[in-house]
């Protein structure tokens, strides 16, 4: 065990996650961001143990240090402007869901083949679906 490794840390989370300490696992992952704060894959664990405790707002400040670290990763444009959604921040939502399709079209975006397809149809229908919200 070295507790300057930001990926022990993970991992000793992902096993408290395991057998139920949520408390625990966000100590780990917070050392492991702590450690390594350019490390965005530390930050979306985080986001979605903060989303298990139902804790939006510390989910959606951990995927805004993604989208900046990772702006090409589509899905966590998506997840964020889902959480804007919930936060009642449409514009901010139809932003980011624009920056999801941004990144799936970039050469370089991780969507492949079908599932790139499927992406940018589900990202299309949620800013549709903001626009029929929208106050006239």
């Amino acid at each position: 065990w070295d507790p300057r490794s930001p990926e022990l840390h993970a991992l000793r989370a992902g096993a408290l996650f395991q057998e139920g300490d949520r408390a625990g696992a966000l100590l780990g992952l917070s050392e492991s961001v702590r450690r390594a704060p350019g490390a965005a894959g530390f930050r979306m664990d985080r986001a979605e143990l903060f989303l298990a405790m139902e804790r939006p707002v510390n989910a959606l400040e951990d995927y805004t240090a993604v989208n900046r670290l990772l702006p090409l990763f589509f899905p966590a444009w998506e997840r964020r402007g889902d959480l804007l959604v919930a936060a009642g921040r449409g514009g901010e939502a139809r932003s980011a869901y624009e920056n999801g399709l941004t990144a799936l079209n970039n050469p370089r975006s991780s969507a492949r083949g079908q599932n790139k397809g499927v992406a940018r149809e589900r990202l299309e229908t949620k800013i549709r679906g903001l626009e029929a919200n929208a106050p006239h």
